[in-house]
Parts: C-alpha cells; structure tokens; sequence
C-alpha cells in the first residue's frame, strides 16, 4: 500500500477484509505524516463480544463483514478501513473533513438499521482540530463513540466540547482530578461559553478546594445558562463555603425558582437557615426536602437537629431514627439521637451503645467524647466515664464543657477536692456555666 509517499506492508483480516489492528495503526501512522487533512471515523457494533460468548467467533465476524462492506459503500474507494477494537472498526478517510465524515458514517448507519440486526453507533473526528494534534484524531474518535452511546442507535456524533465534558467526567468518577480538568479545559478551547463544561469544571476545583475558583466558573456557568437551575444552585453551594452566605441564599432561592422541587436546593436552604439561627425557616425547608424522593441522606439528620432545638423532641427522634435507616455509620445522627434519650432521661442504654458507636467512628471529636462520659455517667460508669475524660482534658485543657464532665465523675467517685479542682477550671474558662458552680456548691454542703 502506498500512502503519503510511503509505501506500506499490510496485512488483511482475512474474514472482514480489513486492516488487522497493527497495520490500521501503521497507516494511521503514514497518514498522521504526511500532514494532509483527514478525517477518521468508528463504528462499533453494540455487544459484538457478549455475541462470540453465544454464536461464535465466526458469527461474530460475519457482523463485523456486514459493517466493513456498509463502510465501504459509504466512504468509497479512498477509504482506509481497519479493525480498531473487536468491536469497532476505523475508516481514515484522506483529504476529508468532520462533515464529510459525518455524512458517510450517516449513510452507513442508515443502511445497517435498514438490514436490522444489533445497533451500530459512530464517532467521527478530524484533523486540524484547534488544540490538538492528528495523532489525537483517533483518539478523539472514540471519545465521540463514548458520546454517541448516550444517544440513541444508529447515532453519529462528531466530537466537540461535549464529547470532552463525558470523558472528563469519567475521569472524574475515577477520582483522576487532575486529568479531568485538563480534559475539561479541552473542551473549552473547543466551546468557551459550554455551560455544562464550565460547571464541571467548578466542581473539580471544589473538589481539590480551590473554593474562588470553583465559584468563578460557577459566575460563568450562570451566564451562559441562566436558566439552568444547576447553574444557580453549585453557585450558591461556593459561596456558602467561602462565607458569603447572603448571596449564597439569593442563588440558592433562584436555583429553587427555576426547580421548586429541587431536593438539594431545599436541603441547602435549610441548612443555611439552620446556621443563622432561623429555625421555623430551616424546618419549612427541610421538611420540604425530607419528602423529595431524591433527597440526601443528611436531610433527616438536619431535620432531627433542628425539631430539637424547637422544642419537638418526639419528632426529632423519629427523624433521628430516619436519618440512622438511611446512614447506620452517620456520627452525627447516633449522637444525636443518644442525646434526645440523656435529655428526657430515658432508654439510657440505648444512649450509651449510640453514643459509643458515634466515637467510634470520629475518637476525637469533642463532641461525641462529651455525649459519651453524659451517657456513662447517666448509668453510674464514673471510673470509664473518669479514664475517658481524663484523656481528653489533657488533650483540650481549654474545653470547658470537659472539665465540668469531668468533675462529676470525680464527684461520683467520692473524690471532693479532685472534683473541685475541675469544677473550679470549668467556671475559670465559662464563668457562666452554672452546672459547675451547683457542683462546687454540693461539694460545700458534703463539707
């Protein structure tokens, strides 16, 4: 085969008449060499591996000859064909553009959907592409034949910005962040103003926690789709977690306006109100999250937290007991849960097995250590109650909430002047803590 001024070995397939995979490569090769334009087109049939399982290689082949003698209707003579993958083979078509391409993947779809048979998809690419070399044209192929299996059979689809945003987003899934924002960073050299790229691409530095720039495309997602409530709602998620949380609250309500049963938006709302303080809002909004049926697990948990502080402790706990169905291994619920029983001073077991399983997935949050020495002390354990704390306000002298704690347990093990040591640090860091003082004043009266 000559080709480019080169002549080339080759080698056919001998059922298909094909290139065989390693001379398709060495023609792509010579092509890519010779500085020509060219266009490079796959078609892949659905399935054709799981089918060998089944009817044999021969069946398979026999589709495979049926693709190969369609394409070649379709692209004529010039036509380069060669097996690119079991499944899928290649057309190089020399001196041919995208659309050029695209018409003739077209024609042989439109002929193999007419015989019937298992569903054939095509991606289509062509060099010179902005920002990518014509070694990559292959390649670039195949992320359009990704694409066009998001579509429906018998689709052709040329590779664009959007052909990027799916193998980004792949690449994402597989948590390979830094690939997938030079994928997305791809495509925009192809699209600049793609809002779904520019949103992905918001994520990704969100995720690596480059907050402002994650909210600078975020700003630009929004105005190229002002109308996608996505836009609004990632938006508004950046700027809650740089602080602003006004404005996060105008995108998030916008985000809401566009989809007003959007679960997330909702969930955030809440959560929003729930930090400022504004409960009967963050109540409204939460338990307009909670009936969503793609609501996130947390919803549950948020919603537990803020019944109790409005004085609903029945409620809450079903909503504790709710968020723990959906999450069994969520810290937060456990403890919260085991804090309503300690509250009203019931199922203190139960309180104590909660509040052991949440320090055990989080050992050094102050919190959970604070619920569980409440819990063993409930139930008379002072000498664990006594070890824990002890730990802990070696760890955090600061804290006074553990000092406190940790005079009681002196104090239930009949140790007066270690009792009052931690009782009077307790009022020493928190004045107001009045707990602390009614233990001094009981030591006084044991005296």
């Amino acid at each position: 085969m000559s080709l480019g001024g080169a002549e080339l070995a080759v080698v056919l397939e001998e059922v298909t008449g094909l290139l065989e995979h390693r001379s398709l490569a060495r023609v792509f090769q010579a092509l890519v060499n010779s500085g020509q334009e060219f266009a490079a087109v796959l078609l892949r049939v659905e399935g054709l591996e799981a089918m060998a399982e089944v009817s044999g290689r021969l069946g398979a082949e026999a589709l495979m000859s049926g693709l190969a003698t369609a394409a070649r209707e379709a692209f004529g003579p010039q036509a380069l064909l060669g097996r690119h993958s079991p499944e899928a083979l290649a057309a190089l078509l020399p001196g041919q553009g995208a659309k050029e391409a695209l018409d003739g993947a077209q024609r042989a779809l439109s002929r193999l959907q007419e015989q019937g048979g298992r569903p054939v998809r095509a991606g289509v690419a062509a060099h010179p592409c902005p920002g990518f070399a014509a070694a990559q044209t292959l390649d670039s192929a195949a992320k359009a034949l990704v694409h066009a299996g998001f579509l429906e059979p018998y689709s052709a689809v040329t590779f664009d910005a959007v052909s990027l945003n799916i193998s980004g987003d792949d690449l994402f899934n597989q948590g390979r962040l830094s690939e997938a924002v030079a994928e997305y960073e791809k495509a925009l050299g192809l699209e600049p103003n793609e809002a779904n790229v520019l949103n992905s691409l918001g994520v990704c530095y969100g995720q690596l926690g480059q907050m402002e720039r994650a909210r600078d495309y975020f700003e630009r997602a929004k105005a190229a789709a002002p109308q996608d409530h996505m836009a609004h709602y990632n938006l508004g998620l950046a700027l809650m977690s740089l602080g602003r949380a006004e404005e996060a609250e105008a995108c998030l309500q916008r985000s809401l306006e566009l989809s007003p049963e959007h679960a997330d938006a909702l969930f955030q709302l809440g959560r929003l109100a729930q930090s400022q303080g504004r409960c009967k809002l963050a109540l409204d909004f939460l338990q307009r999250a909670a009936a969503q049926p793609g609501c996130k697990k947390a919803v549950h948990r948020r919603l537990g937290e803020v019944l109790a502080a409005e004085g609903q402790p029945a409620r809450a706990e079903e909503a504790f007991k709710e968020a723990i169905k959906a999450n069994p291994a969520d810290p937060a619920s456990l403890c919260g849960l085991a804090v309503l029983y300690l509250d009203r001073g019931g199922n203190l077991d139960i309180a104590l097995s909660l509040a052991r399983r949440a320090h055990q997935r989080e050992p050094l949050s102050l919190r959970y250590i604070r619920v569980l020495a409440r819990a063993l002390l409930a139930l008379g354990r002072h000498p664990e109650a006594m070890w824990l704390l002890r730990d802990a306000v070696e760890e955090h002298p600061q804290e006074p909430h553990l000092a406190l704690l940790l005079g009681q347990a002196e104090e239930g093990l009949n140790h007066p002047e270690e009792a009052r040591q931690h009782y009077g640090r307790a009022l020493t860091l928190e004045p107001n803590l009045e707990e602390a003082r009614a233990g001094l004043a009981r030591l006084e009266q044991g005296d």
